[in-house]
């Protein structure tokens, strides 16, 4: 089995640390690889997470002004 399965199937269930000490030149490439996909997985979910509610407050805002400047004519 090659790729991800690597790595991946020692992660199912209880996670065995030992493993990871008799892991070959490949697998520690694939294993810094996994979990540089999910580190930068969840860093750009957190962002457009934290954008999204920026954008919602700003356009809250602005319909307020809009609103607002539109009623005093």
């Amino acid at each position: 089995m090659l790729g991800m399965g690597l790595v991946v199937n020692d992660f199912i269930g209880r996670i065995k640390w030992r493993n990871i000490l008799a892991y070959n030149p490949v697998e520690y490439f694939v294993l810094i690889l996994a979990a540089s996909g999910v580190i930068i997985s969840l860093i750009l979910g957190i962002q457009s997470l934290y954008r999204w509610l920026i954008d919602q407050r700003n356009r809250k805002k602005w319909v307020k002004q809009t609103v607002l400047s539109s009623t005093k004519e």
